[in-house]
């Protein structure tokens, strides 16, 4: 039974009516509600945790395509997002054992590591236990700061928690499009009303020790500019770009900059054979995606796990954004290093995009992309190493 149902109109987001608990059955009991508006343009949506909502100031956003509506207060804040955030503070200060289960991709996994460690720095006595997929496990030991990290299939025997989470973000209200950042998100999930931590990692020595890895050692040592290029995205066209224009960039790196091209994502998003580039599949471990991350004088990626991975590795790193941006995801306004389409629709959030001719990405012109690129690794070159 949801604790309320909110009755709104959809042209101008203004609030109508809110019911205590009880299920909308059809379209006519909507009536009594509506006033002089039109039945089309009214709609209703649960809130599962109870909201203070004042008719008089309160509106209701479409944060995004596909998203539930979500209260907003005059200043755009999603109340519904705090509501959530407290009741869950509440579940959690109460419980002696907490076990959470990890969420997502990679660029996921280390957004749950920043809330994680800025929940270790309110709550320091809670006992956290923290499960995540085998693929992503060998990055998330390697963060400073987070405790009892174990697979998700291999729970230390015996442990019973009193109080289970997941950080799956369909749970609760999307607070993106409102200054909280998708780190903030996951932090709701353990009481956190925001999250402006960030995480570092610290990559093994040996993780690019073995025989096979010896071609790849050899790029990074010896090429004057090492850069890496990621395009594609596992979670949305919206925020993929095309292969066509990427590889020119590529190109223009190794003919103007005897660069080496690192080139990350799966197999099928390469279509050039260059000797002056190394494909870094998928079949690639995260941890040695990781390591050769580290060692680049530039990466040039969409929204994808390599852009969470060089921000917590400190790779210079120009971030091409389309269906989302940095406001969206970081929680934080944009940088010089964010290249963000001008157009109509980019504060949307969009992971297909509803023209289908996704504009956002196609605008990024390999040209201006290179000219950005190549002023930023000249501008950290000039940098003295007391300052970086």
């Amino acid at each position: 039974m949801p604790s309320q149902t909110v009755i709104w109109h959809k042209p101008t987001g203004k609030i109508l009516h809110v019911l205590s608990g009880g299920y909308i059955n059809s379209r006519s009991a909507l009536l009594p509600y509506i006033g002089d508006f039109k039945l089309p343009d009214v709609a209703f949506f649960y809130e599962d945790s109870l909201t203070d909502i004042v008719l008089t100031t309160d509106h209701i956003k479409m944060i995004s395509l596909g998203q539930p509506p979500v209260v907003c207060s005059q200043d755009g804040t999603v109340k519904s997002f705090l509501s959530w955030a407290h009741h869950r503070r509440k579940q959690i200060m109460s419980a002696s054992k907490i076990l959470c289960h990890l969420e997502g991709g990679m660029g996921d996994q280390i957004l749950q590591a920043e809330a994680i460690t800025q929940f270790y720095e309110i709550f320091p006595k809670a006992k956290l236990t923290c499960l995540v997929h085998p693929m992503y496990f060998d990055v998330v030991k390697a963060i400073p700061g987070l405790k009892n990290i174990f697979l998700s299939n291999a729970l230390p025997p015996g442990f019973v928690p009193t109080f289970t989470c997941n950080m799956h973000t369909r749970y609760i209200s999307d607070p993106r499009g409102g200054l909280f950042g998708k780190a903030s998100l996951y932090g709701a999930t353990l009481g956190l009303t925001s999250v402006h931590r960030s995480v570092t990692l610290e990559i093994p020595p040996l993780t690019l020790a073995s025989p096979e890895d010896f071609p790849l050692r050899a790029a990074l040592q010896t090429s004057p500019l090492r850069v890496g290029l990621h395009i594609r995205s596992g979670s949305g066209h919206a925020k993929s770009w095309n292969t066509e224009p990427a590889e020119r960039l590529a190109l223009r790196f190794i003919e103007q900059d005897q660069a080496h091209v690192f080139l990350f994502g799966s197999s099928r998003d390469w279509q050039t054979v260059n000797p002056h580039t190394t494909r870094i599949t998928e079949r690639s471990p995260w941890i040695k995606t990781a390591a050769v991350i580290g060692q680049l004088d530039l990466l040039i990626a969409i929204d994808s796990g390599p852009m969470h991975l060089a921000r917590a590795l400190g790779t210079p790193q120009l971030t091409l954004w389309g269906g989302t941006g940095p406001r969206d995801i970081l929680g934080r306004e944009p940088l010089p290093t964010d290249l963000i389409p001008s157009l109509p629709c980019i504060q949307g959030i969009c992971y297909s995009c509803p023209t289908g001719l996704t504009e956002c990405m196609a605008s990024h012109s390999p040209d201006y992309v290179y000219n950005r690129g190549k002023a930023l690794v000249l501008a950290n070159r000039a940098t003295p190493p007391s300052q970086v």
